[in-house]
């Protein structure tokens, strides 16, 4: 990870991007900083793969020393993959778009995966429609449909203050829940209009657009973009320094039975618990 030292801010930014090194606004200094982006960080986890497009993510795991495991308990990273089926809106409350396709089985596969997961204190990533699932486990609600998400666009890191371009392929989007726990990490300026339902729409002239975020509380970090795609090494590698950064060195995780596992103090403190939404569901397709 690229560092500059002689200021007060850290910088992990896109190759030959200009950034500023001094946080004196009267003589602000640039420099090019470059990266290597093909390589990841190693992060040595057994990852547990769900979901109806699992094929490019082993090999794009094994680059950072990672492996597929046999089953949740053996896990120590569960993912959820994207698809082309989305989350159905019954699981948030809403009304359905009618761009929205939704399949009730897949939903419940992966509800039920989500809850062992969090039983067991495993900590969770989800990519595209797989973060869009997580967001709405933990509370939130989704933009049925958005315009220009249909390409690849820069995105914003907050944390490291950067931008890359990230790959985008989706029409649906998580709206911020902030107040319900969620942690920004990366946010985009790309839509114009978004969708909650047939009969509701949000203008986004001013509004960001979620790009990646993480949930403490249940261990779920979620990427909207997709880091297995070819020609977005740079979005890649950002994935892989995220789970490092919120998962393989996060002190609130710790290696429980040779895996790693949230802290049983901080399960045992949180105030998650299953949607009222999403128990209803639950009813109603089991």
């Amino acid at each position: 990870m690229t560092k500059i030292t002689n200021t007060s801010i850290t910088l992990v930014p896109p190759t030959g991007a200009v950034v500023p090194i001094s946080t004196n606004t009267k003589s602000r200094a640039v420099r090019l900083v470059s990266r290597d982006a093909t390589k990841l960080p190693e992060l040595w986890c057994s990852i547990y793969i769900v979901g109806s497009e699992p094929f490019q993510f082993p090999q794009l795991f094994a680059r950072s020393k990672c492996w597929k495991a046999k089953s949740i308990e053996d896990a120590d990273i569960v993912l959820f993959t994207g698809g082309i089926a989305d989350v159905s809106p019954e699981m948030y409350g809403a009304r359905p778009h009618k761009e929205t396709m939704p399949d009730p089985e897949e939903d419940m596969r992966d509800i039920l995966v989500f809850l062992e997961a969090v039983t067991l204190g495993i900590p969770m990533i989800g990519v595209c429609r797989g973060a869009q699932f997580g967001h709405v486990m933990n509370g939130g609600r989704l933009f049925q449909h958005v315009d220009r998400h249909n390409r690849n666009h820069e995105i914003f890191v907050r944390r490291n203050q950067y931008y890359l371009t990230a790959s985008s392929v989706h029409h649906q989007m998580c709206i911020p829940n902030e107040e319900g726990g969620m942690e920004v990490i990366a946010e985009a300026y790309e839509s114009t209009g978004k969708w909650s339902d047939d009969k509701t729409y949000t203008s986004s002239h001013t509004d960001f657009d979620v790009e990646a975020f993480w949930y403490p509380e249940t261990a779920f970090l979620g990427f909207q973009g997709h880091p297995e795609y070819a020609g977005v090494e740079e979005y890649t590698k950002f994935f892989m320094e995220i789970i490092e950064q919120y998962i393989a060195t996060n002190p609130e995780l710790k290696i429980i039975g040779g895996k790693q596992r949230l802290d049983k103090a901080i399960m045992e403190q949180r105030s998650w618990r299953t949607p009222d939404t999403v128990n209803k569901f639950i009813k109603e397709y089991s």
